[in-house]
């Protein structure tokens, strides 16, 4: 039985739509020329200073496991002590190729694991730096052993490719599934206190050892036309 015009238009709409849908997935593909940004960011995070103002930096280990879970392009661990103060911050940096591998791994969810109590609910906070408002997710979580509690309050935020700066995991979740922006990744950045530091002594290391870094967020920012060279 011969098919009429009609009856080939259903089929032939179909296959159109397939073939369109194929070059769209080749053309980003061809677009995702993610290596150089990358190396980029590494790059930069790589001149973070050690001496920052009066702060002198040790440089530390993200935990391995960890590093196995986040499949990192870069990750930036390193422990400040204030010359005068004594003062110690530990500023940590990990940035994923892929935004699905960040997903999930924040301090609510990986400091139980390791033995930690979140105390209450996190506080937000916002800062100006960077020539813009950045937003943090306040933790403060304690751990005890036979001999003593320990308690430390962290400053977290993401970095997403277009989603610009956020505090929760919701907005990772929705930037992983943006197949155009996922091989540039996300980041992540939190800044660790001992629970006993003053509020106003944390807000003035903030801006001190987070000026810093302001090179590498404006690296991890994806534009319209493509990444920054």
């Amino acid at each position: 039985m011969k098919r009429t015009p009609l009856q080939l238009i259903a089929p032939l709409l179909a296959l159109a739509m397939a073939l369109g849908l194929m070059l769209q997935v080749r053309t980003y593909a061809a677009q995702d020329d993610s290596a150089p940004f990358h190396a980029r960011v590494r790059q930069l995070v790589d001149r973070i200073p050690v001496q920052i103002g009066h702060w002198s930096g040790t440089d530390g280990k993200i935990p391995a496991a960890a590093g196995k879970i986040l499949k990192p392009n870069t990750q930036f661990c390193r422990h400040y002590r204030h010359d005068t103060t004594g003062r110690q911050v530990t500023m940590l940096l990990v940035h994923c190729r892929d935004s699905r591998d960040m997903t999930g791994h924040y301090p609510p969810v990986c400091y139980p694991g390791h033995g930690w109590l979140m105390i209450g609910e996190p506080q937000h906070r916002t800062m100006r730096l960077f020539d813009m408002d950045v937003p943090f997710a306040v933790y403060q979580f304690s751990r005890s052993d036979v001999s003593r509690t320990i308690q430390c309050i962290i400053y977290n935020f993401f970095v997403l490719p277009k989603g610009g700066l956020v505090t929760g995991m919701s907005d990772v979740v929705s930037a992983s599934a943006d197949y155009r922006t996922r091989p540039y990744g996300a980041a992540q950045v939190q800044v660790i206190f001992d629970a006993g530091t003053p509020e106003a002594e944390r807000t003035e290391a903030l801006g001190e050892l987070l000026a810093p870094f302001g090179p590498v967020i404006d690296s991890l920012h994806v534009k319209d036309e493509g990444p920054k060279p």
